[in-house]
């Protein structure tokens, strides 16, 4: 299929899945008007920046990784249905936007590709342990004897789990209480190290690229405090709604500033090259001559040329990490 038609497609079932997402959380879940649109904007602008981003940069692959964000997030609203095959799918499936596919999509930044192995290992194990993490909640998840949700909505007939093999709340309970510490601390503290640790070995100029980064470590670190406070102690509703709406603002911004990013990152890298080009077709001076014939093959190492800095001293000046290498 033509990449444009398949954005195209992907944009409109985004649309689409958004606008049921938003008949969920007010009719099933029973939130309110604001809350629920900000949910369905969090995911739309994810959406949004992912189409534009591999529009703008297909070699990128940041774009396709928002966008998987965009459709996780939109697939979490099927957990709050009343009926029983979308419950039970998005709950298997519910918490792989705001964690695993989040931090996938920053760590990759910007060329949608993970650096090491130990990234690679990492991201992988998060979707084995987020997805693995669900299924052993749904396996004892009786929704006759425990609500998942509000009040309001168990007020109404609850859906039935499809995969539940025993009920038992306790635990059900224990589970989920050892995925928010695991997947919101301990996966989310290696996070932030892994983030750190790449922008401090960053150039000065790196560092101001890395910025999205930095966001993106601040949200997701933030909500896996919260998320593993709220296991120990109470959280008032006034807590948890500020909590909320901070966490939106930061979720919006995190694809803007990934989009920027990836832009920016590419417009650098093509000045560069146009800059080297230029310097390819100037003419050396006298002295720049007189080397070249004996030592022809020190004119491109990064020695001074007649009345111009070489090539390497350029790009070195600009970025230089990537001349040093």
């Amino acid at each position: 299929m033509n990449a444009r038609l398949l954005r195209a497609a992907l944009a409109g079932g985004g649309v689409a899945l958004g606008i049921y997402g938003y008949h969920l959380l007010r009719h099933d879940l029973h939130s309110s008007v604001p809350n629920a649109l900000a949910s369905i904007a969090v995911a739309w602008t994810f959406l949004a920046a992912g189409i534009v981003a591999w529009a703008r940069r297909p070699a990128s692959r940041v774009g396709p990784l928002m966008m998987l964000v965009a459709f996780c997030l939109l697939e979490r609203k099927l957990q709050y249905s009343h009926e029983s095959a979308q419950f039970t799918f998005g709950f298997l499936f519910g918490e792989i936007g705001l964690t695993v596919a989040f931090a996938h999509a920053v760590l990759a930044y910007p060329t949608g590709r993970l650096r090491s192995r130990f990234e690679r290992v990492y991201i992988a194990a998060g979707y084995v342990v987020v997805v693995g993490a669900s299924l052993g909640q749904l396996l004892f998840l009786d929704t006759k004897q425990t609500c998942p949700w509000s009040t309001a909505y168990c007020a109404e007939p609850r859906p039935r789990n499809l995969l539940l093999v025993h009920g038992d709340a306790g635990i059900f309970h224990a589970i989920r209480d050892a995925f928010t510490i695991g997947v919101y601390g301990v996966l989310g503290a290696v996070f932030i190290v892994l983030i750190a640790r790449r922008v401090l070995n960053a150039s000065p100029a790196g560092r101001r690229l890395l910025a999205p980064l930095l966001l993106g470590a601040v949200v997701l670190g933030a909500r896996g405090v919260w998320a593993g406070v709220g296991v120990f102690v109470h959280q008032s509703a006034n807590a948890s709604g500020s909590f909320y709406w901070w966490q939106v603002v930061g979720q919006i911004a995190v694809p803007i500033a990934l989009l920027a990013g990836v832009l920016t990152a590419t417009l650098a890298k093509g000045t560069v090259a146009d800059l080297v080009v230029e310097l390819s077709h100037i003419a050396p001076g006298p002295r720049s001559r007189a080397h070249s014939t004996t030592t022809p093959s020190r004119s491109h190492t990064g020695c001074r040329c007649g009345g111009f800095t070489s090539t390497r001293q350029v790009v070195s000046s600009i970025c230089p990490r990537t001349a040093a290498r």
